[in-house]
């Protein structure tokens, strides 16, 4: 619990930082391409998925939420096919 902690405080330290530099310009966030997408950030991977879930259900929570993906991939266990 206690490192748990410590990694938030050290982030939020670090976003308050980040936020008090001066804008150079040159380290500037990418900007968002088509579709709201940021270049380089194009694969998320969700863990725990329920096994019931399926595609479809992903990308409706995802949509709901704001994203659109193009695209969902189900891994499955190759030893249950789940």
């Amino acid at each position: 619990m206690e490192k748990c902690k410590a990694a938030a405080e050290l982030k939020g330290k670090a976003r308050a930082s980040a936020a008090a530099a001066p804008a150079t310009g040159s380290a500037a966030p990418a900007a968002a391409g088509p579709g709201g997408r940021v270049p380089g950030y194009n694969v998320v991977y969700v863990g725990n998925v329920d096994f019931e879930a399926t595609a479809e259900d992903l990308t409706q929570l995802f949509t709901k939420a704001g994203a659109r993906p193009s695209q969902v991939r189900m891994h499955k266990d190759k030893k249950t096919g789940k």
